[in-house]
């Protein structure tokens, strides 16, 4: 099973992004939603979905500084993770302004029948004609500034090697070499399963 891990603000996208983990094709997920700093009361409601796999947690004190890079997201995933428990096997990443192919969890146990991975690593789209992607169609290697939040992990192997996000400009290359540097088995997917301010061109 999936765990997707969501980091959030409370802003109005969020319900965009729930939106397309409702509409997944392969139904076993369950999804985590962390509100950095916030109070249910501070919450919009209607962004609330109400789905017995969502699960909204409210960290009232802010995590982390406020000169912080990414408000936090980095300390809010991972006070996530740590509240997830063993039945879910693989985590998941996506921002609350962003939105995932309504295939991600399809495509993902479909790549998983291709071969053995610890993280496996999608592409990233920034608009509606995929003249942005990362990493590009032509790259199969890890490269600063070349990759995104768009991967899944699995959960035993982090927890077992105290892989965490450290808050930094590139805390999720820097993920993903502690992946690496603890020989854990990269994977990256040739399919596009992620779009960056998915809100834009929903749908």
């Amino acid at each position: 099973m999936i765990g997707f891990v969501i980091p959030s603000i409370g802003r109005f996208t969020l319900s965009y992004t729930l939106n397309s983990i409702l509409q997944q094709t392969n139904p076993n997920w369950r999804c985590f939603v962390g509100f950095d700093g916030k109070e249910k009361k501070d919450i919009d409601t209607s962004l609330l979905i109400q789905d017995d796999r969502i699960s909204y947690f409210y960290f009232n004190e802010k995590l982390g500084s406020e000169n912080e890079h990414h408000g936090n997201a980095g300390e809010v995933r991972n006070a996530i993770i740590d509240r997830i428990q063993n039945d879910v096997e693989w985590i998941a990443f996506v921002d609350d302004d962003d939105t995932l192919s309504k295939y991600y969890v399809e495509i993902f146990e479909l790549e998983q029948t291709k071969q053995e991975f610890d993280c496996c690593v999608f592409r990233m789209r920034y608009d509606i004609n995929n003249e942005k992607i990362i990493p590009p169609l032509d790259m199969n290697y890890l490269a600063q500034n070349f990759v995104g939040i768009s991967f899944c992990v699995n959960k035993k192997f982090i927890d077992k090697h105290n892989i965490r996000f450290r808050n930094s400009n590139s805390e999720d290359f820097i993920f993903l070499k502690n992946i690496e540097e603890n020989k854990g088995r990269i994977h990256i997917s040739p399919h596009i399963t992620y779009n960056v301010n998915g809100h834009l061109y929903y749908g």
